[in-house]
């Protein structure tokens, strides 16, 4: 598989397997041993343009192709709680995060909500993907870790940087193509550190179609 990731002109392993199950539904390896494959790609209507693109496959960022962009981002000092399992049920670690933030004046107006995933959901098992839910603070907030809740800095340097639009469901799919095919295209490889998600809208208050999600990923 590493090699058939290679020969298709992706950087890594990981990201050929991103963008194989977001068009795919299933990883490679799988895919590869099911039975009716030779169905499923002539229904799948997958086609490579001449530039690489993938013909007909437009992230989950509203009807326009994917707009992206490579930005250096200072450190950021944060408060967190991690959670330990699928990434579907952070909620719980959001909850206590902020019923901890919100007596001690961290969730004002402006205050920037982030995730950290530190695991591909691809090839790690869902009991043990690591997710931070955090908040931003000021770097000389006198915060201190306290219970299940750590402070943590977010390292900067160049990241590639998108705006997904749509349920949080759907993001593998920006991840895909960002990871897949537009950081390849523009010369530059993932760095080994978690993804950054800037939730830029409140879920409790948003209709899914409409939540915007900043997605960060970190650049050698």
């Amino acid at each position: 598989m590493t090699r058939i990731a290679l020969d298709a002109g992706y950087e890594t392993h990981e990201a050929f397997t991103r963008a194989f199950r977001a068009m795919f539904d299933q990883p490679p390896s799988e895919f590869r041993q099911s039975r009716g494959w030779a169905q499923r790609l002539d229904d799948a209507r997958v086609h490579f343009a001449t530039d690489g693109r993938i013909d007909g496959f437009t992230p989950c960022t509203g009807d326009k192709t994917m707009e992206a962009s490579i930005k250096n981002l200072p450190p950021r000092k944060v408060v967190f709680i991690r959670h330990v399992g699928p990434y579907v049920e952070v909620g719980v670690s959001w909850g206590k995060l902020c019923s901890w933030a919100g007596p001690r004046g961290l969730l004002g107006p402006g205050a920037t909500m982030l995730g950290l995933s530190h695991d591909d959901p691809e090839v790690t098992p869902p009991d043990k993907l690591r997710y931070d839910a955090c908040i931003v603070v000021p770097d000389d907030a006198p915060v201190q870790p306290e219970g299940e809740v750590g402070v943590q800095v977010i390292p900067g340097g160049d990241h590639a940087v998108t705006i997904h639009k749509g349920p949080y469901e759907q993001l593998k799919e920006t991840y895909a193509a960002l990871c897949g095919q537009w950081i390849p295209a523009h010369g530059r490889e993932p760095r080994s550190a978690p993804s950054v998600e800037v939730y830029l809208n409140d879920p409790g208050q948003t209709a899914p179609e409409e939540l915007l999600t900043e997605i960060n990923i970190p650049l050698e």
